[in-house]
């Protein structure tokens, strides 16, 4: 049995998120699991020793790590559908303007970052016409480059 998982980054971020945002809803389904069998499942495997829990190559073993998995995959399965429901067009008209920006002089932290601050300023301006949007748009992702640049100093042009 192999005992490594592998997580996509979205699937870390959303329990990053999660851990920041949602805790008090993640609190109350644990404790609405508690309360609907899960204390007793939990009180069951008390009843094991130590050395058939840590066997790896037992059935509650194989049957612990499927359920990681699983809930894993359901998760991340959920995450998928949501962000193809998101308007894929919007993130059409993002590449070019992306694709002008030069990797050498920015790293990837500061492009995510404004790219997150321009989503959620275009969220804000949904109701804008097309041209107009496409327009602000670009203004909105370098204005937020240039907001989070940190230039290094070595750099001859600043």
């Amino acid at each position: 049995m192999s005992t490594s998982f592998s997580l996509s980054l979205e699937l870390v971020l959303l329990m990053g998120w999660l851990l920041k945002h949602e805790k008090k809803t993640l609190k109350k389904i644990i404790n609405q699991s508690l309360e609907a069998g899960l204390l007793k499942e939990i009180e069951l495997v008390d009843t094991f020793s130590k050395e058939e829990l840590l066997d790896m190559n037992s059935d509650f073993s194989q049957e612990l790590h499927n359920s990681i998995l699983d809930f894993l995959v359901f998760l991340e399965d959920i995450l998928i559908e949501g962000l193809e429901i998101k308007d894929t067009k919007e993130e059409q008209d993002f590449t070019p303007t992306i694709q002008k920006i030069n990797n050498q002089k920015l790293d990837n932290k500061t492009v995510l970052l404004s790219l997150k601050k321009t989503n959620n300023q275009i969220d804000n301006a949904k109701n804008k016409s097309n041209s107009k949007k496409q327009e602000q748009l670009k203004d909105i992702l370098f204005s937020e480059l240039l907001k989070n640049w940190m230039p290094k100093t070595n750099e001859p042009i600043n």
